[in-house]
């Protein structure tokens, strides 16, 4: 039994590897990362409007509040989890090549 190493990876995934890499590396971390750090933005914003208001409406001020410093907050934080499976993805993009 094999633990620790990886199996060959299918045709699908090949193909979804080409075509991600042929996307790029922006467009990854735009719907891969930032579309995590805004998910997990509007889920901790909403639990935590919850706990503090019940299922009423916060008021503006919090509102302005979470908007001005969580948002920012989750989104560098998305970018960086973006960033981070691109190489955890596609090493052998990242190093540079070498010739003989």
């Amino acid at each position: 039994m094999r633990l620790f190493s990886s199996s060959p990876l299918s045709s699908r995934q090949i193909a979804w590897h080409i075509k991600t890499l042929a996307e790029g590396r922006k467009k990854f971390i735009l719907t891969r990362g930032l579309g995590w750090g805004l998910f997990c933005f509007v889920i901790t914003t909403i639990h935590q409007w919850h706990n503090k208001f019940g299922w009423t409406l916060p008021p503006p001020h919090e509102i302005g509040f979470s908007l001005l410093v969580g948002l920012p907050i989750w989104l560098a934080g998305g970018y960086w989890f973006g960033a981070w499976m691109w190489k955890r993805h596609f090493p052998a993009d990242n190093q540079p090549q070498r010739s003989l």
